[in-house]
């Protein structure tokens, strides 16, 4: 069975999560089947990281309303954890912000569309 750690860079607003439940929910629910089981979920927004890559086979990275290219430390971190996964050749998944993510921290260029809204990587 592999297990999958979400990096997880939001939740949804106070006011769902009673009906919606935690961000991270909903990728559990897509996820775990019977060969695949998320097993470790850590609030990167929030500054909680894994120590290192080999601590789940997979990683997927959540959507957020933050950009890639903000300043927020925690950004510059999951980038870092990113660059190290690539390095040691482990798995990841990018969905939304975390795909920006990926794209931006191994050397691509990510920046607002002119579009209200709209966020894009570009080569």
């Amino acid at each position: 069975m592999k297990s999958v750690g979400i990096l997880l860079c939001d939740d949804h607003y106070e006011d769902t999560i009673p009906v919606y439940g935690h961000y991270d929910d909903a990728f559990k629910r897509l996820l775990n089947t019977e060969q695949i089981q998320v097993t470790q979920t850590f609030r990167c927004f929030e500054g909680q990281f894994p120590q290192h890559p080999d601590e789940c086979d997979v990683w997927a990275v959540t959507g957020s309303k933050w950009g890639v290219y903000e300043s927020d430390p925690w950004i510059a971190t999951l980038t870092e954890f990113i660059r190290l996964c690539d390095k040691l050749h482990q798995p990841m998944l990018g969905i939304c912000f975390g795909h920006q993510a990926i794209h931006y921290a191994l050397g691509g260029q990510v920046e607002k569309s002119d579009k209200a809204g709209v966020w894009g990587c570009i080569q």
